[in-house]
């Protein structure tokens, strides 16, 4: 009994960041790019210049509203995955708002874009890493509005 309890508090216990960033992200990227190269699906390449250059139409998904009943995890799941396909098809940015806290754990996969620590602030901020090896900051993706030419004025039309 006692070993069963000392396990699920062992596995319920938090994912650190560094774990995250250290080990599952490095490993999803390496599979993805193994797999999902943009030689081998043409629409990858459209994606990765839209998010250098997103264009000026968008589809604007609401993964979670305060005070709705937003559905379950798997519902909003399946929307947000309707939705990137949409966005990718009609060559449209695809807006992700939420209220839960979404855009701190989550940002577009590319494959120029690294995390950096500022030595003068201490906090991650992402590279983008330029073709001729030269980096700049990239762009904040959790604010959409920071990085895109998207006007809010016009989501609920």
């Amino acid at each position: 009994m006692a070993m069963a309890l000392l396990l699920v508090l062992l596995l319920a216990r938090p994912v650190t960041p560094s774990y995250t960033t250290e080990v599952l992200r490095p490993a999803f990227e390496k599979t993805f790019q193994d797999r999902c190269n943009p030689t081998k699906y043409p629409f990858m390449d459209r994606f990765y210049r839209n998010l250098e250059a997103p264009s000026d139409r968008f589809v604007n998904f609401v993964f979670h509203e305060h005070g709705l009943r937003n559905g379950g995890f798997g519902d909003r799941l399946a929307g947000l995955i309707s939705s990137a396909f949409i966005a990718i098809r009609f060559n449209r940015t695809l807006v992700i708002q939420s209220g839960n806290g979404f855009e701190e754990l989550f940002r577009p996969y590319h494959p120029r874009l690294t995390d950096h620590v500022d030595p003068a602030t201490d906090k991650t901020v992402v590279r983008f890493l330029r073709e001729d090896g030269t980096s700049h900051i990239g762009p904040n993706y959790g604010n959409w509005s920071e990085w895109s030419a998207y006007d809010p004025s016009l989501s609920d039309r």
